[in-house]
């Protein structure tokens, strides 16, 4: 099955600016020091604004510092290792760091370039950075790699509600591939990367986060046989574990079996980014059904209510910056197209 979906995809890579160094692998990695609590950003916007730190309790904002500086000593001991590479990016990940997770998987690549995390974690950080192009490439790499690792969990332990989906990284590679896609504006690309995570999906809370993201793609491009589809699976009565229940009572709103007021308080804001994250999964079906409804101005609404929590790392408030940009007609670069026929050019 992969090499049939591996020979789907032509990539053709756009030429952007790279923040490569090809002398940074002899480099040493940067401080485990945080540039935004010193002022700066983490990282930038699509249309240039600065990224700041996210509000996060004080203990997550300790263990966060204390994960960097140990990854940190990790890696410096073991340069060899891939793993150190990967805990250390990780760790600065989990923080907002996506520059310096680059850097450090920048090197990594360098070094290990036949290892498919590697690539996958560094399209993870190059989303984050909201560089779509250089993430979609990464996770091809990836996906090259992994053609014929069936079951692949990875070389490093995922760690909370990740560890908890229990996803093989062939699922989390396509979904990111699907992100990269859907943030450029390209849901025919997206929802075909969707639909191969359900290849990849073998409990019942890994169908339910992939139908999330098909069904938002299908009914915005105009496929409403895949969004009949999708819808034909959801019921109230669907078992999910309660971390995976946003997910399920976003596609129970867009059925219409769940009112708006039940599913989520956009007043009542995150404070960590572990509240964020069902807030913002719930608040994003809200801008999904608002723009399928050709409703705009309410969509942007909701997408501005959401850029205001400031968790800027979550595919949810990616995608909602992604279509602020585009109801308001700010042009966003494109990814590269994939032609099921074979061949492909740029877009």
């Amino acid at each position: 099955m992969n090499k049939v979906i591996l020979s789907l995809l032509s990539i053709v890579l756009l030429i952007s600016a790279c923040k490569n160094d090809p002398k940074g692998a002899q480099q040493m990695p940067p401080e485990a020091t945080d540039p935004a609590r010193s002022g700066e950003a983490y990282s930038m916007t699509l249309d240039g604004k600065k990224l700041m730190e996210w509000n996060e309790p004080a203990e997550v904002k300790a263990k966060n510092d204390a994960d960097i500086s140990n990854t940190r000593t990790r890696y410096l001991q073991g340069l060899n290792d891939v793993t150190r590479y990967l805990e250390y990016a990780k760790a600065y990940l989990a923080d907002g760091h996506v520059e310096n997770a680059i850097s450090i998987l920048d090197k990594a690549a360098a070094k290990f370039e036949n290892t498919a995390d590697v690539f996958y974690w560094r399209g993870e950080a190059k989303i984050k950075g909201r560089q779509f192009a250089e993430a979609n490439s990464d996770f091809w790499k990836a996906a090259k790699l992994m053609e014929t690792q069936q079951g692949y969990k990875g070389l490093v332990r995922l760690t909370g509600i990740d560890s908890i989906l229990n996803p093989s990284l062939h699922y989390l590679n396509y979904q990111g591939m699907g992100m990269s896609y859907q943030a450029a504006g390209e849901l025919n690309s997206a929802d075909k990367m969707y639909e191969v995570c359900g290849d990849f999906s073998n409990n019942p809370d890994l169908w339910t986060v992939s139908y999330y993201y098909q069904y938002q793609n299908y009914a915005r491009s105009g496929n409403e046989t895949g969004a009949k589809e999708v819808m034909a699976t959801v019921d109230k009565s669907k078992q999910t574990l309660p971390p995976f229940k946003p997910y399920l009572d976003a596609l129970l709103y867009w059925k219409g079996d769940i009112a708006e007021d039940d599913l989520v308080d956009l007043d009542q804001m995150p404070h960590s980014s572990e509240e964020a994250r069902p807030w913002l999964i719930k608040a994003y079906a809200l801008v999904v059904k608002a723009m399928i409804e050709k409703k705009n101005d309410k969509a942007l609404e909701y997408c501005n209510k959401i850029l205001s929590c400031g968790y800027w790392a979550q595919y949810p408030y990616i995608l909602a910056e992604s279509d602020a940009l585009r109801i308001r007609n700010i042009q966003i670069p494109k990814t590269d197209v994939i032609d099921i026929r074979g061949t492909s050019k740029p877009n």
